[in-house]
């Protein structure tokens, strides 16, 4: 049912550090990603899958506008913060109509 690619990239070669791309074609896609000064290792969006929430065909989906239910975002720690305050996962549940972020853990 689910068509899906992965694309991988050099990232010394571009500017945001993306390192590979997984897409679920309209369900999800996951990026991951290296060397970046804001840390970010991981990024997720989730989509509404509306082909069978309105029983439209496939190809007719791809002409909507995707509808984002989640996002989610992971980040690589640093040093140089206290881990209660260094954010390790950030979860955006646009469907549900929350946020939740989590940190890292110190030691012990």
């Amino acid at each position: 049912a689910g068509t899906s690619r992965v694309l991988r990239f050099y990232p010394a070669a571009r500017l945001d550090g993306l390192l590979e791309r997984t897409e679920k074609f309209g369900a999800k896609t996951i990026e991951r990603y290296v060397g970046r000064d804001d840390r970010l290792v991981y990024r997720s969006v989730t989509l509404e899958d509306v082909t069978s929430a309105t029983g439209i065909s496939r190809e007719a989906a791809a002409e909507q506008e995707p509808v984002i239910i989640k996002m989610t975002e992971k980040y690589a720690r640093d040093d140089s913060v206290d881990a209660e305050a260094d954010t390790a996962k950030r979860v955006f549940a646009l469907r549900a109509g929350y946020i939740q972020v989590f940190y890292h853990h110190g030691e012990g």
